[in-house]
């Protein structure tokens, strides 16, 4: 089977590696180099979460446990891990070529037509990352207007009045790193988001309620739970409200917060969430960074040198030939398990449908789950599911996250902290145990290194 691969960043790099033994791979990306996100981005970026949670299964990362590195750090491992697994010989890489479109043929191939050429492939996975398209709004679209993703080197706003505009981690970050260079920087945003301290307490490292089992319990239950696990959470459902309130309480006192975002801090985690230093906080307190209403943000637009946004990404389809085909709803593209769509034959999409607080680790075992299916395509047994059975899950997951989940564009995408359930439901479809199942592990986060000797 011939397959392509859209996207080299780490999904698309890690369904090669899952891919190509058996298979004919082909990979394309618009960068001269693979890496994807890490390949390029606004000064001063680096990993969000401790090295453990973004880290390859089977590939350790040579950094300390509980160190949170740099951008160049993780780009550096990325190309490791190619050279590690000598992907480069095994597969083809075709970088800085851009996918103009694919067209499903009447044989259910693909036609993938590119800057350079065109090919004909067996199955196409789409791995072009959840967010691949900057979106600037065209109020903010001024002759010095920056999307975040294009404020690569700090030193362009030396001397000049800044104006950053969101109240994600990449606005946050880029303020901070203009108050080394600028004159004055300032900050809009509509909405606030809360900010996760990397140690609750300033002591226990937030892994610990994030990413175990017991924080995977007191988290709004799952859809796809037994009767039993549902009388627990109904039974202890009280403690659960207690616990998040308690943490709102805990995190405003570390982050000194005059005001607290509108969203609860359970429905704001599953909104993305941030986990952050006191840095960006520390300007605000010593008025380095002026945080501005929003009947002043014109003022402050007119005013101000350069504008910065952190206006978050859109996702395009438009690569699809046919892509109302793909049914994408107001609230994102609703897939079987985040990876396979119900109607499009021989289509698949790792790590571009699905955000979670480990997405590198998530991202290999849908590869893992997708090659299982694929080597039983077309055997008589139950491995591949019934369109059926895929609409049926897609209609239990909707309904639930629907119920309380906040309605954003990617709300269909949005796994987050309950990450651990959904990687328990992919590789108990491939036959394998769930990792950390018993009582005495649940305090301990579970990460790739536990996935080693797993899949």
């Amino acid at each position: 089977m011939k397959i392509c691969i859209i996207g080299a960043g780490v999904s698309g790099l890690q369904t090669l590696k899952v891919f190509n033994d058996e298979y004919e791979c082909h990979i394309f990306d618009k960068n001269e180099e693979p890496g994807g996100v890490w390949y390029k981005n606004y000064d001063g970026y680096s990993l969000q979460v401790p090295k453990e949670l973004y880290e390859f299964v089977g590939f350790s990362y040579n950094e300390k446990e509980g160190t949170f590195p740099t951008g160049e750090s993780v780009k550096k491992y990325i190309n490791d891990y190619i050279e590690h697994y000598k992907l480069r010989k095994k597969s083809i890489f075709h970088m800085k070529e851009t996918i103009d479109t694919i067209i499903q043929l009447p044989n259910k191939k693909w036609q993938v037509v590119s800057t350079k050429t065109s090919y004909e492939f067996d199955y196409c996975i789409v791995c072009s990352g959840m967010y691949n398209v900057p979106y600037i709004p065209y109020e903010y679209e001024f002759e010095e207007t920056l999307h975040t993703s294009e404020f690569v080197d700090a030193s362009v706003v030396k001397d000049k009045k800044v104006l950053v505009i969101g109240g994600g981690k990449s606005s946050l970050d880029c303020a901070f790193e203009s108050t080394k260079y600028a004159q004055k920087v300032s900050i809009y945003s509509r909405e606030m988001h809360w900010p996760v301290p990397r140690f609750v307490f300033n002591i226990i490292p937030f892994k610990f309620l994030t990413c175990s089992r017991l924080g995977h319990f007191l988290l709004p239950k799952h859809w796809n739970i037994t009767s039993e696990e549902n009388k627990w959470h109904e039974r202890l459902n009280f403690l659960k409200n207690i616990y998040f309130s308690l943490l709102e309480k805990v995190f405003s006192i570390q982050f000194g917060l005059k005001e607290i975002p509108k969203n609860s801090l359970v429905k704001d985690l599953f909104n993305g969430g941030q986990i952050l230093n006191y840095d960006y906080y520390n300007c605000i307190k010593n008025g380095q960074i002026r945080k501005i209403e929003k009947g002043d943000v014109e003022n402050y637009i007119e005013e101000s040198d350069i504008v910065i946004c952190g206006t978050g990404f859109t996702k395009d389809y438009s690569i699809f030939h046919d892509f109302e085909s793909l049914g994408v709803e107001k609230d994102g593209l609703w897939l079987y398990k985040n990876i396979m769509h119900p109607t499009i034959e021989n289509l698949a999409f790792i790590g571009s449908e699905v955000s979670t607080f480990n997405n590198i680790l998530t991202q290999y075992i849908q590869a893992k789950w997708l090659r299982y299916h694929l080597d039983n395509k077309g055997l008589e047994s139950d491995i591949v599911p019934s369109l059926k059975l895929m609409n049926d899950y897609i209609e239990k997951e909707k309904k639930w996250k629907r119920s309380w989940m906040l309605n954003t564009k990617e709300r269909s995408s949005l796994i987050q902290l309950h990450m651990t359930k959904y990687h328990d439901i992919l590789i108990e479809d491939i036959g394998k145990d769930k990792i950390k199942n018993k009582f005495c592990n649940w305090f301990s986060p579970i990460t790739a290194k536990d996935y080693n000797t797993h899949l």
